[in-house]
């Protein structure tokens, strides 16, 4: 296949070019380095430092689109408008451009966050929730343009809505539960919890996100929502009993008091990683994202296979440089 990935100089894009390289197809990148780094190029792939935000043209035809690009690290729950200008009009552009120039497949990579507030113990693809993160409402909107260009220009399109990708070349402006632990972890700080630490999270190591971004290709593409994760369920606070374990670090788990709670800026009402306030007037996360991937097993055959064991092993080893 000849293949264009977008965001193809991220931590994920990095890895997703990897494999596509070594399985013998053609890669082209296109980034425009807000977040992608120079270091996370391939020998073999042909990097453009593209904006998607501008409307482009290319006489390379391209198979298939691994659609990625997105301002990586900026915090979703702010005033910025960058992610309406990379989620709404970059998707737009690039599914333009696929419908113009022939695309056979087009894989948006989306998120757990374009479910909203979730309780439930399993997360299926037809379940939606409040939003209360314009990240996630973008990504949504993101999604259904690809089902709208299926039915009326005909692209063949599938969304993936990925569960906590960690790993190798994470983007340290992660704000994941995870990779703050496993970074205050390398400095000998104490871990901090930001409410009663019971939410429940799904973690995805990244080569079991490539295998779920390269099997989608063979998805339904009628613009079809796959949940794509690892089953590296836990609450936060097993979360952070794992790490230390992992890691043999000798810090503790210490609950964040309220007046270190992040804010995302100066109009948002709800602190960072939190969304309700009981009537003692104590924040807390209800949200648990815990995936069904019945659906990817089934059409694409998906089966992650790294345990979060492993894949906290993993990264800690490349952290450390070990």
């Amino acid at each position: 296949m000849r293949c264009l990935v977008t965001g193809g100089a991220g931590f994920i894009g990095y890895h997703l070019i990897r494999r596509l390289l070594d399985d013998g197809h053609g890669v082209d990148s296109y980034d425009n380095y807000c977040t992608g780094k120079k270091e996370n190029e391939h020998k073999g792939c042909v990097y453009y430092r593209t904006d998607i935000r501008e409307k482009f043209k290319s006489q390379v035809k391209y198979d298939v689109i691994f659609h990625l690009a997105y301002p990586y690290g900026v915090d979703g729950m702010g005033l910025d408008q960058a992610y309406v200008d990379t989620g709404a009009v970059g998707t737009y552009n690039m599914l333009e451009f696929a419908a113009k120039s022939g695309v056979k497949k087009f894989v948006n990579v989306s998120s757990v966050s374009a479910y909203g507030i979730i309780t439930d113990d399993k997360v299926s693809e037809d379940m939606s929730g409040e939003h209360y993160i314009h990240y996630g409402v973008t990504k949504k909107v993101s999604e259904e343009y690809c089902k709208m260009f299926k039915g009326t220009y005909g692209v063949d399109a599938v969304n993936l809505r990925l569960f906590y990708a960690y790993g190798e070349r994470y983007a340290t402006l992660d704000h994941s539960a995870l990779v703050n632990f496993l970074d205050r972890a390398r400095k000998g700080e104490n871990l901090m919890v930001y409410g009663d630490g019971l939410q429940k999270r799904d973690y995805t190591y990244v080569s079991d996100i490539v295998d779920g971004i390269i099997g989608s290709v063979d998805g339904k593409g009628s613009g079809e929502i796959y949940n794509i994760s690892g089953g590296g369920t836990c609450s936060i606070l097993e979360l952070a009993e794992t790490v230390l374990k992992v890691t043999g670090v000798n810090v503790d788990i210490e609950a964040a008091p309220q007046s270190d709670y992040r804010w995302s800026d100066e109009y948002v009402k709800i602190p960072l990683g939190l969304t309700r306030r009981d009537k003692n007037g104590d924040w807390y996360d209800e949200r648990n994202y815990v995936a069904d991937i019945s659906k990817a097993q089934g059409d694409f055959n998906y089966s992650p296979k790294v345990s979060l064991e492993d894949g906290i092993r993993k990264t800690w080893r490349w952290m450390n440089n070990v």
